[in-house]
């Protein structure tokens, strides 16, 4: 039999061959090729697609619906063309423009684009929504407050299906569908999609945004980068968690793109409107060449760029005493009295009889940390409890020398009269400079406070330097009885005020030094304070308050006009006087622009909301980190970023248990898929008839007798159902602290011998 050939192109019917090109078509198109012609972006190219932007300042085009259904997880299955079109394609074509129109991953976010759209009651989903019985609803709002619970407490994802569980036994109607710990992580994806769809719309509403950004590692060693924003509308502050971003490297630019894709995924057109950056000291985040704030200077010149004023506070301390053997020997002492107790809970109980024994009314304190973080207020709190606790701690220690080499060693640090004057020196300099730390990282601080605070710290340091009389004088009771609270103390100190004005003033200069950098955008910034405004009889004053603060904020920012603003401010302190009068003082922006709204000072409030937008501290980050490791243990070390980052998202951003409601978030779950959901369904388990005979026994066991491992299946699962968020203990800092205590003693020692 005759076998026919499979047809050619040419003798398709219908097609035409066509004829090869002559020589002077191809001439043409080499001639064409090898010119260096800049091609230029048509408007006309926008028409009919809404999608299609243009960024003048880099002259590329992107793709704005593609830029944000594509986030960070879903790119990765992307190809390097269509990822251009999301960060934006220096090709001017319009070949380029009609071949992205027709790919399948642009369809994908059109179609995606308009289900969200489209209003609840036309678009395909919402009629599966309807579909949802009052029953269903009910039993799914009961499962999604459980999955919020579980973010907020810190739960594991296997705790949802034992909260299910208990649901069920409590008498509640539930269907035994979505109980397990992966519907838990699906139903958290959701509750974060929701919250973080609020933030966007609050963002969306705001004229100027900041970002603060911080670096650290999780339990599993991967760089986490915290962002938050910070930014002010009609006078109220708000600063709202996004996301924990892992960077490729630590290099600045990697930091800086992936800064940039964050923000782009998570709230599209932000970058337009950022006028901040704060950060830590870092050299990748505030180098001057290549650190991130010089690439978004780039990009967005005249932006702020803030070293963390909490942290620059914490540095300032740091420089006084990085060379103070007096201060080593006493954190000596802290530490290992904490220590102490805190691994022997013989010694803690000891201690509480101890004090019962002296006291029978007294409540025992327990040493608290000094050192494990970088605030001033909690070195204060381990200074102050030591103080407090000095008799029943130095009588424990007494009693437990004469078997303990260590406590002996303690003991003898304890009562060294040098050690004892220097903490009661060092509490009273700590003092003002932990109600500045603590100030700095209230929430309600704003950039215009700073100045006002460093003034008053300094000028406490400052009166610590007049000489006290004796009854006042608590270093020179020390000095003159060589006792503190009734114990004698051995070894003879220094000059007590000369010690304490030494101090004081070096204090006062690092601190100087360290807030000087910013003093011009400082002292403008006070402008949005109302505790410095003029005294409201004092006329003079207030007429002319204010004017050289909108001057020096015009240079910074050019969006402030500077005479109308200061017409419009003229206007406003006349209306806030003439209404508050003496109360000024009290009053918080968020009132005054409720008051002020409709009576023409618009672009003096948006002055203001700019000031109000400019974060001092990164403080926020730090507590997301605090939040990270809380969730991201050593058990649970296998929790991806993005579901840990949505994790943090639903904690820290969403209504307490107590009063969530998930109507919102059930709404996204239902509408977000194309077929209509179903919370009744489960599949059958099919049987499967085995007899004994047909099952395997080949097991692949490692020659050591360990259990293999599938390292394709590590997923969001956690490797053992019970958790442990005890802080774990720095062995390496104990060692050190042990081998500091031995060091000291035969100081101490050996000073005795020679008195």
């Amino acid at each position: 039999m005759f076998k026919l050939k499979a047809p050619t192109s040419s003798s398709v019917p219908g097609k035409k061959k066509l004829p090869p090109p002559t020589d002077e078509t191809v001439a043409k198109r080499r001639k064409y090729e090898q010119q260096d012609k800049e091609r230029v972006y048509q408007k006309c190219w926008e028409v009919g697609r809404e999608w299609l932007v243009y960024i003048s300042e880099k002259k590329v085009m992107k793709c704005q619906i593609c830029s944000q259904y594509w986030d960070l997880e879903k790119r990765k299955s992307l190809r390097p063309e269509a990822i251009q079109w999301l960060e934006g394609t220096d090709i001017l074509k319009k070949d380029s423009v009609v071949k992205h129109e027709k790919t399948k991953y642009h369809e994908t976010a059109v179609l995606s684009g308009e289900k969200s759209v489209q209003e609840i009651h036309t678009s395909k989903a919402a009629e599966a929504l309807k579909q949802l019985r009052e029953a269903d609803r009910t039993q799914m709002s009961y499962k999604f407050r459980n999955a919020h619970a579980v973010a907020k407490w810190d739960l594991s994802l296997k705790s949802y299906a034992r909260l299910c569980e208990l649901d069920q036994a409590k008498g509640l109607k539930m269907n035994n569908t979505y109980q397990n710990d992966m519907s838990a992580k699906h139903f958290i994806e959701y509750l974060a999609k929701d919250t973080l769809s609020f933030i966007r719309r609050e963002v969306d509403k705001a004229n100027y945004l900041s970002i603060t950004v911080d670096g650290s590692s999780d339990a599993a060693g991967i760089e986490q980068e915290s962002i938050y924003v910070h930014f002010a509308r009609a006078g109220k502050v708000y600063q709202r968690f996004i996301c924990f971003a892992s960077p490729v490297t630590t290099a600045s630019c990697d930091i800086y793109d992936t800064i940039v894709e964050s923000l782009d995924s998570y709230l599209p057109g932000a970058r337009d409107k950022l006028v901040g950056l704060t950060c830590d000291g870092a050299s990748n985040m505030l180098g001057v060449h290549k650190g991130v704030g010089a690439l978004l200077l780039k990009e967005k010149p005249g932006l702020v760029i803030t070293h963390c004023l909490a942290h620059r506070l914490e540095l300032a301390i740091k420089d006084v005493f990085k060379t103070n053997k007096t201060y080593d020997k006493a954190m000596t002492l802290l530490v290992g009295v904490f220590y102490w107790y805190k691994r022997s809970s013989k010694q803690q109980k000891e201690l509480a009889r101890t004090f019962k024994a002296l006291n029978p009314k007294s409540v025992p304190l327990m040493p608290t940390r000094a050192g494990g973080t970088r605030w001033v207020s909690h070195m204060m709190k381990a200074i102050n409890t030591f103080l407090r606790a000095y008799v029943p701690i130095t009588t424990h220690l007494g009693h437990a020398s004469n078997s303990n080499s260590k406590a002996e060693g303690l003991h003898k640090l304890a009562t060294s009269m040098t050690i004892m004057v220097f903490l009661v020196v060092l509490k009273n300099i700590l003092e003002p400079v932990s109600r500045m730390s603590k100030l700095l990282q209230d929430p309600t601080t704003t950039l215009g406070d700073v100045k006002h605070m460093k003034q008053s710290t300094l000028q406490s340091l400052s009166d610590l330097e007049v000489c006290q009389s004796d009854e006042e004088d608590v270093v020179r009771t020390i000095m003159e009885s060589q006792t503190y609270k009734g114990v004698k103390l051995t070894q003879k100190g220094i000059s007590p005020n000369s010690y304490q004005n030494a101090l004081a003033n070096s204090v006062s200069e690092e601190i100087s030094a360290r807030l000087s950098n910013d003093d011009d955008l400082l002292e403008a910034s006070q402008i949005v304070n109302f505790k410095i405004w003029p005294s409201h009889d004092d006329r003079k004053a207030i007429q002319g308050f204010g004017r050289n603060h909108i001057t020096e904020l015009s240079k910074r920012f050019p969006a402030i006009d500077e005479e109308a603003v200061k017409v419009e401010f003229q206007l406003l302190k006349n209306l806030l006087y003439s209404r508050y009068g003496a109360q000024i003082k009290e009053l918080h922006w968020e009132d005054a622009a409720s008051v002020l709204n409709g009576h023409g000072v618009d672009q003096a409030l948006d002055m203001v909301d700019l000031i109000l937008s400019l974060p001092p501290t990164s403080v926020f980050n730090e507590r997301s980190f605090s939040h990270m490791k809380l969730m991201k243990t050593d058990r649970r070390c296998r929790l991806k970023s993005s579901t840990m980052s949505d994790l943090c998202l639903v904690k820290l951003e969403s209504a307490p248990v107590a009063s969530f409601d998930p109507t919102s978030a059930i709404d996204l779950w239902a509408t977000s898929s194309s077929r209509p959901r179903r919370p009744n369904f489960m599949r059958k388990k099919t049987k499967a008839s085995t007899t004994v005979d047909e099952v395997s026994t080949d097991v692949d066991v490692p020659l050591d007798g360990a259990r293999s491992i599938d390292t394709d299946s590590l997923s969001d699962d956690e490797s053992d159902d019970d958790e442990d968020d005890d802080d774990v203990d720095d062995d390496e800092n104990f060692e050190n602290n042990e081998n500091n205590i031995a060091k000291y003693c035969k100081e101490l020692s050996e000073s005795d011998v020679m008195e």
